[in-house]
């Protein structure tokens, strides 16, 4: 299972406890105080959100309990040297032992050595989960506008788009059609026109001839014998 996002539990106990929050993990403070809030913290967590949080002891010590961070078991990059199993060790103090420090939530996505899990001791005196009473959960968003509506009309848009496109494709697919019956008959008509150019001039290079006669015939004459006739078209 994914692990719970619990920041809004340390921002709750920061401000709850702000003598144990400003010790945190204070090189100035020492001792048993700088643990002070990170133990409350660990035990709040496993007590009231899941068993699998505890203490972490640096690079598998358990007797050194790091300040900062809470470890998460079963399941991360790191491993409990005691157990094997594996643990995911998170940052709650950004700027921890720091003039500034703020409540932060961020689980390591390495771990250089082992984190030794640590089982938290329950640690009185909180209202918001010291003793094991449940923490409020965390604020929800509010529910977004419903988009169902909009989402079937871009559906039928998109249905609208499909058919228009397939027409336009029948159409192109015409227009090539059309496209290659114009060029074939282009090269037709110039062929035609080639051809008609050449009978023009041959037909103008031909010799002059005289018109054909339009009769030729013999006459007979009054007193015997006949006379040749020819008429030819007037010029």
């Amino acid at each position: 299972m994914p692990i719970p996002v619990c920041k809004h539990i340390v921002e709750q106990l920061a401000a709850e406890y702000p003598d144990e929050w400003r010790k945190a993990h204070n090189p100035s403070g020492g001792g048993p105080e700088t643990e002070a809030f990170i133990r409350r913290l660990a035990w709040v967590l496993h007590s009231t959100v899941d068993a699998r949080f505890g203490l972490n002891g640096k690079r598998g010590n358990y007797s050194d309990i790091s300040d900062d961070v809470v470890n998460w078991i079963g399941e991360g990059p790191g491993h409990d040297p005691a157990t094997g199993k594996p643990v995911t060790v998170i940052d709650v103090i950004g700027g921890a032992g720091g003039p500034d420090p703020r409540p932060m939530w961020m689980p390591f996505s390495d771990l250089p050595g082992p984190g030794g899990w640590v089982r938290p001791e329950p640690v009185g005196g909180s209202g918001s989960g010291g003793g094991g009473t449940p923490l409020p959960a965390p604020p929800q968003p509010a529910p977004g506008p419903d988009l169902t509506p909009v989402l079937k009309r871009l559906d039928v848009l998109m249905e609208a788009v499909a058919v228009l496109r397939s027409r336009v494709d029948a159409v192109s697919e015409k227009l090539d059609i059309i496209r290659d019956d114009a060029d074939i008959a282009s090269h037709e008509s110039t062929q035609a026109a080639i051809r008609a150019s050449e009978i023009k001039t041959q037909i103008e290079n031909l010799p002059a001839s005289k018109p054909a006669p339009l009769y030729v015939g013999r006459f007979p004459k009054p007193f015997g014998g006949s006379t040749e006739v020819v008429l030819t078209p007037k010029e």
